[in-house]
């Protein structure tokens, strides 16, 4: 069993530009099809 997680999970702030396109979903969709999984604050940041 996975030892419970310390501290907060998520970043306490985000800097996010305003931008009107991204390939952020599919950076993602193509980092899991490499068998890892993009951890949450992972794909926070690029979506």
């Amino acid at each position: 069993m996975d030892a419970p997680r310390k501290g907060r999970q998520t970043p306490t702030q985000s800097v996010i530009l305003p931008y009107t396109k991204t390939h952020g979903q599919e950076a993602i969709d193509l980092y899991n099809t490499t068998g890892r999984t993009a951890q949450e604050w992972q794909e926070l940041f690029v979506k």
